[in-house]
């Protein structure tokens, strides 16, 4: 055998060329002097359920992870490879991937966990709709192709405990009421159109309702731009009624007592935010609740 090996080395000593020596096992693959096998790029697409990307993965591959934001993988040899997807506020994804003729490019759709994302699309707001959105993490608004649109008359609320992305698409009409904000506080309750103890019938656009033995009134006009009246109706007029203005998230705008036997009170909301606000009248254990939009 060492009369074989010293035969081989002086062979090639003598035709000018270069030994190479090789670990024991034989040849495995990648770069040995001078001898080089092929590699690849893996690349990595990482996008929630609308199609928008996610910018903040960190995915693991065979056992090795990259930073933050680094989808590239470089210089993988061929074979089949294992891989997870993590981004906060999502689900992890799983997979295995085949690398074997050239690079590859792979999409990861990641599902967001219950109430941290939230992406708003395909919507649309119509005239009088009063509607909160809350998510503990991230909002995103249209984008990739589709449309959120808020109309005049309307009131939306966006709440966001990290951020808020208002993405192409997006389309705020004049007279909406539209207010987006960082906050940790979660959409208050929806409030009835009216809370009366009875069915209610809406006859117009200034909402009017029929007498009945429950604190009803009326306001208009409505929408206002700044001053409007409550008009009362109903059996309990001859006592003190408390009327009070909230916004939509139950912050105290003003508050006005109505003198017994008084059954009109002028209001006035100049100066305010336009949107949407809540009007309540109380007098004893009733009370009753309508909005208005002002703007």
């Amino acid at each position: 055998m060492k009369k074989y090996f010293l035969m081989l080395i002086v062979a090639a000593i003598s035709h000018g060329l270069q030994a190479q020596y090789f670990p024991a096992g034989g040849y495995q693959g990648g770069t040995h002097g001078n001898v080089t096998a092929d590699s690849f790029n893996l690349e990595f697409m990482v996008e929630n359920q609308a199609g928008n990307p996610i910018m903040q993965a960190v995915i693991t591959v065979g056992g090795q992870s990259n930073p933050q934001g680094d989808y590239l993988f470089e210089n993988m040899e061929a074979g089949v490879y294992g891989y997870q997807v993590s981004a906060p506020g999502y689900e992890d994804a799983f997979g295995s991937v085949l690398i074997d003729e050239g690079d590859v490019t792979l999409l990861v759709v990641l599902t967001a966990m219950p109430g941290h994302f939230l992406d708003l699309v395909d919507v649309d707001i119509g005239p009088g709709m009063v509607e909160c959105y809350y998510a503990a993490m991230v909002i995103t608004v249209a984008g990739e192709g589709h449309f959120f649109v808020a109309e005049a008359g309307s009131s939306t609320t966006l709440i966001a405990g990290e951020s808020i992305r208002l993405l192409p698409g997006t389309h705020i009409k004049q007279a909406a009421y539209f207010h987006a904000y960082i906050g940790t506080d979660a959409c208050p309750p929806p409030m009835p159109a009216a809370v009366t103890g009875k069915d209610v019938t809406m006859q117009e656009e200034n909402t009017a309702m029929d007498q009945t033995d429950d604190l009803l009134f009326r306001v208009y006009p409505n929408p206002t731009t700044g001053m409007f009246t409550v008009e009362f109706v109903g059996s309990a007029m001859g006592e003190r009624v408390v009327v009070e203005v909230l916004n939509l998230h139950g912050s105290l705008v003003q508050a006005d007592q109505v003198p017994p036997g008084q059954r009109q009170l002028s209001l006035n909301l100049m100066g305010h935010q336009p949107g949407v606000y809540l009007i309540r009248a109380m007098a004893d254990e009733q009370h009753a609740t309508q909005r208005i939009i002002l703007r």
